[in-house]
């Protein structure tokens, strides 16, 4: 085989590959998620004081293209250190305290984003403070050392760090019996999702434990 038989040869071949690999760099991937069933560390972007015991928190994904991964109307768990009063005496709040010993805390929150919008996620934290504070449901109750998370994020500051993860139930089932229902989050994550997925079929079904 002569030089110019082997070029003829090689440059098919030559071209063969760069289109391969052309193809392969630009062909689309699925975003990167950032949640997982392992602890994960999220920087706080932003705090935006919404009142005057409520704030929604920022926290990055750690790029602009990862998403968060987490299902629709689906929570993830935040840990924070159990305040030493609480692991010494075993009280908060004036109660005996479930979390008595535990050097971490750990507390479940519905995101207000999901999916729809990658490179963060917020949270609607509210705080509640030590002193006098009003309850969801209107009534005002005396706090002696406020709510652990509620107070442990209210310190935050962009820049800072906080561990989280993701959902640990795995699989496909309905539940039934005497449950409290979902958030209020939860349900507008729900329909937020079926407006911008207009081809998915859904139904709906309130129901109120109380009298109308």
């Amino acid at each position: 085989m002569d030089g110019n038989d082997a070029m003829k040869l090689i440059l098919p071949i030559a071209g063969f590959a760069v289109g391969v690999s052309l193809l392969l760099y630009f062909w689309p991937r699925p975003p990167k998620v950032f949640l997982t069933r392992e602890r994960k560390r999220a920087q706080v972007a932003d705090v935006y004081e919404l009142s005057h015991d409520t704030k929604r928190i920022r926290l990055s994904l750690g790029s602009p293209t990862t998403t968060l991964g987490l299902p629709v109307g689906k929570h993830l768990a935040i840990y924070a250190p159990n305040p030493a009063k609480c692991i010494s005496s075993g009280l908060w709040n004036g109660k005996p305290d479930p979390d008595k010993g535990k050097e971490e805390i750990e507390r479940k929150y519905t995101p207000v984003t999901g999916n729809e919008q990658p490179g963060y996620v917020d949270l609607v934290i509210k705080i509640y403070k030590p002193g006098k504070v009003t309850m969801p449901d209107g009534k005002e109750t005396h706090w002696e050392d406020g709510g652990k998370m509620g107070l442990f994020l209210d310190s935050k500051q962009p820049g800072d760090w906080i561990d989280v993860i993701g959902w640990s139930f795995c699989g496909r089932c309905v539940f039934f019996g005497s449950h409290m229902g979902l958030g209020d989050e939860a349900m507008k994550l729900g329909v937020r999702y079926f407006q911008i997925n207009p081809h998915v079929s859904w139904k709906f079904i309130g129901g109120f434990s109380s009298p109308l």
